[in-house]
């Protein structure tokens, strides 16, 4: 599909985004209003204007470096903002109601996750071993949701083995039934309501010398929310821009990872997925009990910044070999510590299939051994940023076709005989971080296919956080939306 089929065919898309989105409304966000965009222009040269946000943004500035390309943002879903009261001492019956609307509204998001949330924890429970088995001596993240989005995205474009390969891994039968979930995730996971940050975002990158299948793209576009770019692959225009993309979406906290990040001419298309979180704990760490502590990384003693709490009532699970304890955020979600049991290694824990079963429910409330206990904390602030080795882990998965163009297919993308084309590469980023306040998240995946042509207890318990721990973060929706190891939180 051309240019301007490609624009054609996003403009009849735009009505289905909008007819589609339920009971959801369009958004009137601070930054201004999220809309689809579709830009043309007729003049030839390098690359594109990109919507992002409600903003324009032209690559180096100049309106007439434009190329004659269609651009498209799809709609986002209207969220509910946490009410503003003027007096918090004397709330009138008006910020009740508010109060009262944004809470069901909260609790409506909620309950559509059960809507999806079968099956999750066996991709999980596959993926999460893969990903964060580094070694003791490193610390490593990711976001599981991204991966699966990803993922999703991925199998759009492929077709035979490769196809059966993703559908496996992500626990579905069929395409549509992937779809569908990717679908009700996307909704129950886009929160931006001045409470909590969990927005997510996907892109099409498209080789403006291919033509592609029409119906792929739509379906990508409808059913991921997800703004298309095409241009000329390997030109310094298009990489700028797909870095901009990416550190718009992630709110520059990735830019180190992405400013090397590029596509080459023989690249057919790119899918990019990113996610960004922050929430702040229910109960905020007072600074005054910050301190420096011992952290006993595998290589040796380090000293760290341990944020403290005493007789913190909260959820405790002692497991067989390991304990853990989690922290809720402020009006949902919640992030959970799985400390191994000294002389078990984060590795060792992550095979374990007991422990390992747990850990993939993101959350020890979900399980019927956990108790509410007084609990005495000391955890570490980290900020750590890693990639890891998804085609590896993949690969390892049983996901093997779509790296090797003897074996791939990918004819849902083109409308001729197909090109020999595989994934290339996927890169991908990921940082976490914690303070005293709360948790923030970001994380990228770029999926680059290459073309050769182109209650309180009275219990009590001390739960310090001193050796290597592994640790998740959930949404209010409950999916794990990051995941990670910490083997040294000075690094």
């Amino acid at each position: 599909m051309k240019n301007e089929d490609i624009y054609n065919s996003i403009s009849e898309i735009d009505g289905k985004l909008i007819n589609e989105a339920e009971d959801h409304k369009l958004s009137e966000k601070p930054h201004g209003r999220v809309r689809k965009r579709l830009l043309i222009s007729a003049l030839s040269a390098a690359l594109a204007v990109v919507s992002v946000a409600g903003i324009v943004l032209y690559p180096h500035g100049e309106k007439s470096a434009l190329a004659a390309y269609a651009i498209a943002r799809p709609e986002y879903p209207e969220m509910l903002r946490y009410p503003e009261i003027s007096d918090e001492n004397n709330p009138t019956r008006e910020d009740a109601e508010n109060y009262m609307k944004w809470k069901e509204s909260v609790a409506e998001r909620t309950k559509r996750s059960a809507e999806y949330a079968e099956g999750m924890d066996s991709f999980y429970k596959k993926v999460l071993p893969e990903l964060l088995s580094v070694g003791e001596e490193s610390n490593a993240a990711f976001s599981p949701a991204s991966m699966y989005l990803a993922l999703g995205m991925l199998a759009e474009c492929t077709g035979g083995d490769s196809l059966a390969q993703i559908l496996d891994l992500l626990g579905k039968g069929t395409l549509e039934e992937a779809r569908s979930t990717s679908r009700k995730m996307w909704f129950a996971n886009y929160i931006d309501d001045g409470i909590t940050k969990s927005v997510i975002s996907n892109s099409m990158w498209l080789n403006n010398k291919i033509d592609f299948k029409e119906k792929t793209l739509n379906s990508i576009a409808e059913n991921y929310y997800a703004s298309s770019f095409s241009g000329e692959m390997g030109s310094d225009s298009m990489n700028k821009l797909l870095r901009e993309w990416i550190n718009e979406n992630t709110g520059q906290m990735l830019s180190k990872d992405v400013k090397d990040i590029e596509i080459t001419p023989n690249t057919a298309i790119a899918l990019v997925n990113t996610l960004c979180f922050s929430a702040e704990w229910e109960n905020k760490f007072s600074e005054s009990f910050t301190h420096e502590n011992v952290f006993h990384a595998k290589s040796g003693d380090v000293s760290a910044e341990y944020m403290g709490r005493d007789g913190f009532i909260g959820d405790y699970l002692i497991g067989e070999n390991f304990t853990a304890a989690e922290l809720e955020f402020d009006f949902g979600g919640k992030m959970t510590f799985w400390l191994p049991n000294e002389g078990v290694s984060v590795d060792e824990l992550l095979r374990d299939e007991k422990a390992a079963a747990c850990i993939s429910l993101g959350s020890i409330s979900k399980t019927d051994e956990t108790s509410r206990y007084f609990l005495n904390l000391r955890i570490p602030k980290f900020d750590i940023t890693s990639n890891v080795d998804m085609i590896s882990c993949l690969t390892d998965l049983g996901v093997k076709n779509i790296f090797n163009s003897d074996t791939s297919v990918f004819t849902p993308l083109y409308n001729e005989t197909q090109l020999p084309t595989y994934v290339s590469d996927i890169k991908n980023a990921a940082r976490v971080k914690i303070d005293e306040d709360g948790c923030e998240g970001v994380s990228y995946i770029a999926v680059i296919m290459y073309a050769s042509a182109a209650g309180p207890g009275e219990k009590e318990a001390d739960f310090i956080l001193n050796r290597p721990f592994i640790f998740t973060v959930t949404g209010p929706t409950g999916d794990i939306l990051f995941a990670g190891t910490v083997g040294n939180p000075t690094k």
